[in-house]
């Protein structure tokens, strides 16, 4: 059975979802209303944690989550996120730098698709990743990304 909550914060409003033991997915609401099925409005312990958890971060109190995750995707994008998942609070790192962490040195716009998928952002840090170009597309926006590296204290 899959769950699902909701949080509204000052960054815009979350959907977290998962089972009893795991978050599946945080879901950036950009429409007013929650969306309907396949979920059930309920709470567990885990999504208590991962709202806990993500209210501290906003309040820059939290700098790593301990909320239990399962991300879904197809090997390399599960490596991408692996190895996002290392960058520390507060810095950010190149497309490419992840390219080469997950031993492919040429996939710079692989690594960036792969993020763009990454169904669970925010807690597998995926704003951390940036162009060399600067700050760019993101899927909760340039802004969202920007608002999120400043929060952490980053240089942008």
């Amino acid at each position: 059975m899959q769950y699902l909550t909701w949080l509204k914060t000052d960054f815009g409003t979350f959907g977290i979802a998962g089972d009893d033991e795991f978050i599946s997915e945080l879901i950036f609401d950009f429409t007013p209303e929650p969306p309907a099925q396949p979920y059930k409005e309920i709470d567990n312990a885990n999504l208590q944690l991962a709202i806990k958890e993500l209210k501290a971060y906003f309040q820059g109190k939290l700098q790593q989550f301990t909320c239990r995750i399962r991300p879904q995707g197809t090997p390399f994008q599960e490596a991408v996120w692996k190895a996002t998942a290392t960058i520390p609070y507060g810095k950010y790192v190149y497309y490419s730098d992840i390219a080469i962490a997950v031993g492919k040195p040429l996939s710079a716009r692989a690594v960036g698709t792969a993020l763009n998928k990454t169904p669970i952002p925010i807690i597998i840090p995926c704003h951390r990743v940036v162009g060399k170009g600067g700050i760019t597309g993101y899927a909760g926006g340039p802004d969202m990304r920007r608002r999120l590296l400043i929060l952490e204290g980053a240089d942008v």
